[in-house]
């Protein structure tokens, strides 16, 4: 049986905000700026009169429209049903950019789309997504709606813990909070409240089969070990629907660091004791509805699109070298035209001349192009010709901003930039050693030495590997044992451009060792910093394999090269 987040409607309270309340069930003050955090309020034309504590919450995507849950207006079966939505469009006002209660919203709305498949394929939750146009546009900043892209790199991550968050003004955990027969209840806060959450992937049996089973079109977010002082756990609540699940900017996946804040999802339904360590809360997948979002927006005549740049540039290049790099525009929209598409590329302290000039004009450090009408999944790209005019051992940096006549409801794709070194340095790095196998008091380790550069070889290269007194090694070449017996030293010759070494290392013994390990060079270092790791690994006997040795077997098995391209060494 599914269980929703009943709507609180406080219609008692027309008043000015109370003082305010440090937490929510689990979460606290936002610290950080939303400007595109929607509280929708129910509203009274006619004496001007709002209802203090928010309804729902919701996001700016675009200047003209906030995204909720279409549970906040209507029920399911009636998405495509205008008439039942309450409140009326008339009705309703939303804030933006005001965290605190005591700041009156100011935005009124022109019309609310429920998603006509709310509630059809599940006959409760399924496509809980509603859009608002507002009145007017806006100036605030937007929140960027996730991708797939985005969406499989979470999915994949095995970093989840505390890295999305679920802000809104619903019920917190202040001094009234009780939850009686399983049921929460309480007062909301007068400033908005966030809560840091796991992700829970879709592919996990816990979400997937969560409440009698989901959808594709959900996602799933839990505290399963909440903090101590969190009594009743960590979690989203009555007032928070619609609001966002975020992920936020610099965020560390698994992929890497995210550069912008991702909206997920809208928070959908959950527990109705408002605590997620048994059973997740779910939130609607928004990335599963951008076709839906361009029609609506397109057939309520503010058409929203997503435009992508990209942009090509080597990572190196020798001082006094002239480089080519490709910028362009996609328009990723699933069915909106981007009219008027256009790119600015910009690089300081360097002569950017483009190879096919037509329809660009020069800017400040750079060149704007107009491509004109991009249909969707259409893409344009120009080469660019590049001089760095610094000095050397520097970074070249280009910046590239694409955008079009439409609002944009991704606009964290619309921004992106790039590095190229330019220097006769090599950039030699050593990669973290792998831990292949580990059992019956033997493993397996590789270590990588790598040159990141694209035209400068490093030479002289030479792993070090420095062994606790207690360790016996046998080596092979290229390696050997030297100062015996603290160190293993590989002679690796020249690492070429964009080349590595695979040294496979077994190890046998009892015990917890340290191995630290290093890459040395005779011919510098672009990206110094990234040449010395530490292995601490644990080898552990059976039973029955005798007495520990205070020896351990380290030995060389294979050594191989790799190149990535063939180029010639510098």
């Amino acid at each position: 049986m599914k269980i929703r987040y009943l709507l609180l409607l406080p219609l008692t309270s027309i008043s000015l905000a109370a003082e305010v309340t440090p937490k929510i069930v689990g979460g606290e003050d936002a610290v950080q700026d939303y400007p595109w955090m929607a509280g929708l309020h129910e509203y009274i034309p006619a004496t001007t009169e709002y209802y203090i504590e928010p309804f729902c919450g919701g996001s700016l995507i675009a200047p003209g429209w906030v995204v909720s849950a279409a549970h906040c207006f209507t029920s399911p079966g009636d998405g495509d049903n205008p008439s039942s939505y309450s409140p009326p469009a008339g009705e309703l006002i939303i804030r933006l950019d005001s965290p605190d209660l005591s700041d009156d919203p100011e935005h009124l709305v022109q019309r609310i789309i429920a998603h006509p498949q709310y509630g059809v394929a599940d006959g409760s939750d399924d496509s809980d997504i509603v859009l608002i146009q507002l009145s007017s546009k806006t100036v605030f900043d937007t929140v960027s709606l996730a991708d797939s892209t985005i969406m499989g790199e979470l999915e994949s991550s095995s970093l989840l813990d505390d890295v999305i968050r679920a802000i809104g003004w619903g019920v917190y955990d202040g001094d009234d909070f009780t939850v009686t027969r399983g049921e929460a209840s309480g007062s909301q806060p007068d400033f908005l409240q966030s809560v840091a959450l796991d992700y829970l992937p879709f592919s996990d049996k816990k979400c997937r089969t969560a409440w009698g089973g989901l959808t594709t079109n959900m996602i799933c977010a839990w505290e399963p070990q909440p903090d101590a002082d969190d009594t009743f756990g960590e979690d989203a609540c009555f007032g928070d629907s619609g609001g966002p699940l975020l992920l936020p900017e610099d965020t560390l996946l698994s992929s890497g660091r995210t550069a912008h804040h991702w909206l997920l999802g809208a928070t959908s339904f959950g527990s109705v004791s408002c605590d997620s360590s048994d059973t997740p809360g779910i939130y609607t997948r928004l990335a599963s509805f951008d076709s839906w979002i361009e029609s609506t927006t397109a057939s309520a005549g503010d058409a929203l699109v997503d435009v992508v740049a990209t942009l090509d540039q080597p990572t190196a290049v020798q001082p006094g070298q002239t480089f080519n790099f490709d910028v362009g525009i996609i328009n990723n929209s699933k069915l909106n035209s981007a009219n008027n598409a256009t790119f600015e590329v910009t690089a300081a302290d360097t002569t950017l001349t483009p190879v096919n000039a037509t329809g660009c004009s020069s800017i400040a450090n750079g060149w704007r192009c107009n491509v004109a009408t991009l249909t969707a999944g259409q893409q344009a790209q120009r080469t660019f010709a590049a001089i760095w005019l610094g000095a050397d051992d520097s970074s070249l940096q280009t910046d590239l901003q694409v955008y079009s006549s439409q609002d944009d409801y991704r606009i964290g794709n619309n921004n992106v930039n790039a590095t190229t070194d330019v220097t006769f340095l090599p950039d030699p790095s050593l990669a973290a050693p792998l831990i292949n196998s580990n059992r019956d008091g033997r493993a397996s380790i590789t270590v990588i030495a790598s040159n990141l550069s694209p035209v400068n070889s490093v030479t002289d290269a030479t792993v070090i590997v420095e062994l606790p007194n207690d360790l016996g090694v046998t080596g092979y070449p290229p390696c050997q044992v030297a100062e015996a017996p603290s160190r293993f030293i590989c002679d690796l010759g020249t690492l070429d451009p964009e080349g590595e070494v695979a040294l496979d290392f077994d190890l046998k013994g009892a015990g917890t060792f340290l191995l630290p390990i290093t890459l040395q060079s005779s011919t510098g270092d672009t990206h110094p910093g990234d040449t010395s790791k530490t292995l601490e690994i644990t080898l552990k006997r059976s039973s029955d394999s005798g007495s520990a040795l205070p020896l351990v077997a380290l030995m060389l098995l294979l050594y191989r090269r790799r190149n990535w391209r063939n180029q010639p060494s510098n």
